[in-house]
């Protein structure tokens, strides 16, 4: 058995193990402990059908199970336990692959306290301090005093799509921040991972600012900085504009060093080959969006994308929409119409949506059709065409079942047919303290 399967078969049997112990937790009454239980359950099935220009035609058929449960008041009103993970096996006979896989992305216990000044999380986890966005086994702490405070992780990264191997064995980090409620939040972070990266250790610095000086002005940014080649690897900022209860404007930029911001990758396998490492990309874009009317919104946007290199290339994207809320029929419709400029010719294209949803007592459904037309053929052909029909049934209130049909016809594929089956239980005991 390859090292591709072990882990597979290791991720699948975390899967089950996930399973087992999440129904034997929600099989327990509710006057065992004082706590409330909230279970959540997602099947979907994907039937796919691809038929490829040259003339390769697959089919798949993977069925995936997502868990959450998440335990309040566990012995003690501070106290929690969270749960959420994933498993999945493929049907189909084409995929050459019919062993599971799966991964359990989050169990830890967290403690906070009831004023919510102290947090604790020990365990698997999901992180988000600042530029920090790590899947980490191990400890956070945060602490806030009145206007200032600070946190500390650390632990082991976990990546579980199967890259652990680029991956460091500890990772490690603390954060700083000031906040003045509503109005100003500034944080400064530091991380660092030990591993066999090929070169230095990864090790970097970020900060993150949100600012609301008026009722009608939002500033959000990040900036972060690699210490190891002594480089920035990113930075946006944003500004919303209010001018008026009808009339939002929001203009951003962001840019990306993906030398610097890929530096922690150990092997070029992981790296995506739609990425060139020599590449630098800035991204500046404005939007706007007007409602005249009560039911009609109107939107505009225009994107404009730069790269060092010169493929992919630059490009410029305009749009304009409009939104009606209407109950004729259907509860909303809307149009889109774009176009793009480029220097490669397959970025350059005119694009016109359409869509429709509507509610019919417990049902609910949508249609979505999308056609682009390039300035010029690419494998002989001029257009790419999809329609998307989404149809959705609440048969109570903690079980609903959905669906969806997407049709594509491109340069890529003469015939790219998908169906996704959806199922969704929430299952919920206690006392409602949460």
């Amino acid at each position: 058995m390859d090292n591709i399967s072990e882990k597979r078969l290791m991720n699948f049997s975390k899967s089950k193990i996930l399973i087992i112990l999440a129904f034997l937790m929600a099989s327990l009454p509710a006057s065992a402990a004082a706590y409330e239980l909230d279970l959540k359950s997602s099947t979907y099935l994907h039937l796919y059908q691809v038929d490829q220009i040259s003339g390769t035609d697959t089919d798949y058929a993977p069925l995936y199970e997502y868990l959450s449960l998440d335990l309040w008041e566990v012995g003690r009103p501070e106290l929690s336990f969270h749960l959420y993970g994933w498993g999945s096996i493929d049907l189909g006979e084409e995929s050459n692959s019919n062993t599971g896989d799966g991964h359990l992305s989050s169990a830890h216990v967290r403690y906070r306290s009831n004023n919510g000044d102290r947090q604790l999380r020990v365990g698997r986890m999901l992180l988000t301090e600042g530029t920090t966005l790590e899947a980490l086994d191990g400890l956070h702490y945060r602490q806030s005093l009145v206007n200032i405070g600070f946190s500390l992780f650390g632990g082991n990264p976990n990546e579980g799509d199967g890259s652990e191997d680029s991956r460091g064995d500890t990772l490690a980090g603390v954060r700083g921040f000031f906040i003045s409620p509503g109005k100003m939040e500034i944080g400064l972070n530091y991380l660092t991972e030990d591993g066999d990266f090929g070169g230095d250790e990864r090790e970097e610095a970020g900060t993150d600012l949100w600012l609301k000086p008026t009722d009608s002005m939002e500033i959000t940014g990040h900036a972060l900085y690699n210490l190891s080649t002594s480089g920035m690897a990113s930075d946006d900022l944003s500004l919303l504009l209010s001018l008026s209860p009808s009339l939002d404007v929001i203009i951003a930029s962001e840019g990306y060093i993906y030398e610097n911001l890929f530096q922690s990758v150990t092997n070029p396998a992981f790296l995506s080959s739609n990425i060139n490492p020599a590449d630098e990309v800035r991204i500046t874009r404005g939007e706007i969006n007007w409602s005249p009317v009560g039911r009609l919104d109107i939107h505009g946007a225009m994107k404009n994308t730069d790269h060092t290199e010169a493929d992919p290339g630059d490009n410029t994207r305009t749009e304009i929409g409009l939104d009606l809320d209407t109950s004729v029929f259907v509860d909303k419709i809307g149009l889109r119409f774009a176009s793009q400029t480029g220097d490669l010719p397959e970025n350059e294209y005119n694009e016109i949506r359409a869509y429709c949803m509507a509610t019919l007592g417990s049902i609910r459904w949508s249609l979505d059709a999308l056609a682009l037309t390039y300035e010029e053929k690419i494998s002989g052909e001029d257009q790419t065409t999809q329609l998307v029909g989404s149809a959705g049934w609440k048969l109570t209130d903690n079980l609903d079942l959905s669906g969806d049909v997407r049709m594509t016809k491109s340069p890529l594929y003469d015939e790219d047919l998908a169906v996704v089956l959806r199922a969704r239980y929430d299952f919920g005991t206690g006392s409602g303290a949460k």
